[in-house]
């Protein structure tokens, strides 16, 4: 009798982590610095990332928080590039020309910033700017390794970058982790005192 409690235990258990999955995994990378040396005008930048991603992905982007620059102008535009394999972690290079994309003809273009809106720049801090990754790349993500190639044509400052990667695989919530595990605990006590 005790036998077949305890396989039922453990088959409701089971049913219980099955049902009580979320349905997606979420993926949050950031680079150290997080905000990648505030990207200054004279510098131009990689950012490797190495991903363990699983499940498909159904979604993702790269976000710059709070994004300001230092001065009022005309010239100013942030250069954003999806590659598909990059050194891991920031690298960064010295931009002699301090002008143009220096990741041209490379990887993907996923887009670029620009405040040239009069009065020409935002120096006051609080925009978001984000790009998305256009789902036919969606394989780069998921390959083990991926990146950015980051050229700024100003200084633009930030509070952080971050990616975002949202995929389809089960995820299990907390509560039911903890279910799971006084079961667990609850079986191993059954077998202590048999013993």
């Amino acid at each position: 009798m005790k036998r077949l409690l305890v396989i039922m235990l453990i088959g409701i258990s089971c049913l219980i982590f099955a049902g009580n999955a979320a349905n997606a995994a979420v993926y949050i990378y950031q680079p150290r610095p997080v905000d990648l040396n505030d990207l200054y005008h004279a510098t131009y930048q990689t950012w490797g990332i190495t991903s363990n991603i699983q499940g498909n992905i159904l979604g993702a982007d790269i976000t710059f928080y709070n994004m300001n620059d230092w001065i009022e102008e005309d010239s100013d535009y942030l250069y954003v590039h999806l590659l598909d394999t990059v050194t891991p972690g920031v690298s960064v290079y010295t931009d002699w020309s301090m002008g143009g994309d220096n990741f041209a003809g490379q990887g993907l273009l996923l887009g670029v910033y620009s405040d040239n809106t009069p009065p020409y720049g935002n120096v006051l801090p609080g925009e978001n700017v984000t790009f998305d990754i256009p789902e036919d790349h969606f394989g780069w993500l998921s390959d083990g390794n991926f990146g950015f190639g980051i050229d700024p044509d100003c200084v633009f400052f930030n509070t952080g970058v971050k990616v975002t990667v949202k995929t389809d695989a089960p995820v299990p919530e907390p509560a039911t982790m903890s279910l799971l595990g006084m079961g667990v605990l609850g079986l191993l006590g059954l077998k202590r005192r048999k013993a």
